[in-house]
């Protein structure tokens, strides 16, 4: 019975370890999306990049906020006029798993 007891408390408590990682993860892909929204480019970047390190962090690898972190760093830097820091990160977030190719073609802010 104790056994049982300690088995149920231990799974519990992994669960919730799980959600706060991913619910961090996804706040802190907001953020770096609020950040973007008001222009605020180096902010983003540090936001998405927490985010990226804490996904590297988690269980969960079918986080889509992942990479799309990764692409909207490249995105931030372009616009920036860090070129060389966009396309390291384009490139980092297309072997990541950002799969929309035809969106990168016709981004406006990577045309810079």
């Amino acid at each position: 019975m104790k056994k049982s007891v300690l088995i149920c408390i231990l799974l519990f408590c992994a669960a919730n370890i799980f959600s706060a990682s991913v619910n961090k993860i996804l706040s802190l892909y907001e953020e770096g999306d609020y950040y973007y929204e008001l222009q605020q480019y180096e902010a983003a970047i540090t936001a998405y990049e927490q985010c990226w390190n804490e996904y590297k962090k988690s269980s969960d690898k079918n986080i889509k906020e992942s990479f799309f972190s990764l692409y909207n760093i490249s995105c931030c830097y372009s616009l920036l006029k860090e070129y060389e820091k966009s396309e390291y990160y384009l490139k980092y977030a297309l072997l990541a798993g950002y799969p929309y190719l035809n969106h990168i073609l016709n981004d406006k802010d990577l045309v810079n």
